[in-house]
């Protein structure tokens, strides 16, 4: 779509500018089932977070809430291992520590991508791809290793996630209440490092999916199983 802009907009222009604030919430409200009035508070208050707005002129067509986590403190790391206690921004390398059996989950910087709303009239457009294609632009320069999201698994989902060089790190076992789907968890590599960490982790899903399908993953659409195939990583597709 032409003449569409991109920007990162900070906390203080969004404490400032109230008008913009009211605008940005709207569309993560009309766009996204799960915005509720907590996401108010962490665009305001939490110095973690970094938002993206796209405009065309002075209208908000699509907006990415996104939050930085990785590099805990090592007692932070110690409290998280020896107990069931959440740290607070670090839910990719706590996930990634607990689930899928990485020791060094928390030494990576990552950006994780908690919101990804585009206003109804605006939507297919190609306004979602922009924005992260500009998030990762930002990732880059900001040295992060990797980018990741996590949300309810659906075909059109996955299918705009995967069309953006996403794989699949995790899928949860039981259908979420709210959603009724079951949660993804996706992630891209930036770096060599990364990139080589992230093969690990989804040649591990994909060596457990197979059997999964049968139990866990039964209820998942035919559809969607397809999918998650089609994205089998070359490398690993032979190994198993």
């Amino acid at each position: 779509m032409a003449d569409v802009a991109i920007q990162q907009i900070s906390q203080h222009t969004l404490q400032s500018d109230e008008s913009l604030l009211v605008d940005i919430f709207a569309v993560l409200v009309t766009a996204h089932y799960q915005t509720s009035p907590s996401d108010l508070k962490l665009l305001l208050s939490n110095p973690q977070v970094r938002v993206f707005v796209s405009f065309y002129r002075d209208q908000v067509l699509g907006v990415a809430l996104t939050l930085l986590e990785g590099q805990a403190s090592t007692t932070e790391i110690a409290q998280f291992a020896l107990s069931e206690k959440q740290l607070a921004n670090q839910f990719l390398p706590q996930s990634l520590y607990r689930y899928s059996g990485i020791d060094n989950a928390f030494d990576y910087r990552y950006l994780r991508i908690m919101r990804i709303a585009v206003h109804p009239s605006f939507q297919r457009l190609g306004i979602g791809n922009t924005l992260l294609n500009e998030i990762e632009i930002y990732a880059k320069t900001e040295k992060i290793d990797v980018l990741g999201t996590s949300f309810a698994a659906t075909t059109e989902l996955m299918s705009f996630w995967f069309a953006n060089r996403y794989q699949v790190a995790r899928l949860g076992f039981t259908r979420d209440k709210s959603s009724g789907e079951h949660s993804a968890l996706l992630l891209q590599g930036l770096n060599h490092r990364a990139e080589v960490q992230i093969e690990q982790i989804v040649g591990q899903f994909y060596h457990s999916f197979s059997f999964y399908l049968a139990a866990e993953y039964q209820q998942l659409s035919a559809h969607l199983v397809v999918d998650i195939i089609n994205q089998w990583p070359k490398q690993n597709l032979f190994r198993f």
